[in-house]
């Protein structure tokens, strides 16, 4: 379960929220766009996820978690972080390699037990610290082979993302704040803090009153 999943859950829940907050009047809005097209067995899916799993491949073990194993939300994890944080993903020792998102970034690492710390990076929403780096918008993900030798490549890989088709596909289906969004993939860069921008576009597209009617109206 990551982040905008249990914040999903908790807008079902009609919990934590606070319609002065122009960031929580976006994630309603997003939630919203969700929930009309979910179906009731969607919903109970989001609801039932795991904070963490684990796959056995051959005799590799691999535990799986969008961030650390109790926290799917936070920066503990972020590519410079310390040693003491990638140490938290994983305390079994009969684990060999984490695997985790949330950072957006592609990432090797190792607990210091030796373990591994894999992130795949993100298809659509590719993060780097460095604006060189955070330019290139291709998609990112990662390829593991395992032999029976164990864990014997990994291939970090960049292939184009069609933003334009994208952004075509969001604007069809009346994406809420589809020019934030089309700001977040060209150039990486989330509005999601940016309280004055979002407390402006909720004003002029009366998404205020629309998350309002949507939270009353859940049952």
């Amino acid at each position: 379960m990551g982040n905008w999943e249990a914040s999903y859950n908790e807008v079902m829940d009609k919990s934590q929220i606070d319609l002065s907050d122009p960031g929580d009047v976006y994630f309603l809005m997003l939630a919203r766009y969700d929930y009309q097209r979910f179906s009731k067995e969607r919903n109970d899916q989001l609801r039932a996820l795991p904070m963490t799993a684990r796959k056995h491949v051959l005799d590799r073990v691999f535990a799986l978690s969008h961030n650390l194993p109790n926290k799917n939300f936070g920066h503990e994890l972020l590519a410079t972080a310390d040693q003491k944080n990638f140490d938290q993903i994983v305390t079994d020792p009969t684990v060999d390699a984490a695997l985790f998102a949330h950072i957006h970034m592609p990432l090797w690492r190792y607990t210091s037990s030796g373990q591994l710390v894999l992130n795949p990076g993100s298809v659509g929403q590719t993060w780097f610290t460095r604006p060189h780096f955070l330019r290139n918008r291709d998609a990112s993900y990662l390829l593991l082979t395992v032999t029976e030798k164990g864990i014997v490549d990994f291939d970090f890989r960049r292939i184009p993302f069609d933003i334009d088709k994208e952004l075509a596909f969001a604007r069809a289906n009346d994406y809420p704040y589809v020019d934030l969004y089309q700001k977040l993939l060209t150039t990486g860069y989330a509005s999601t803090h940016d309280q004055e921008l979002l407390a402006k576009v909720n004003q002029e597209r009366g998404y205020k009153k629309l998350a309002a009617e949507f939270v009353h109206n859940l049952p």
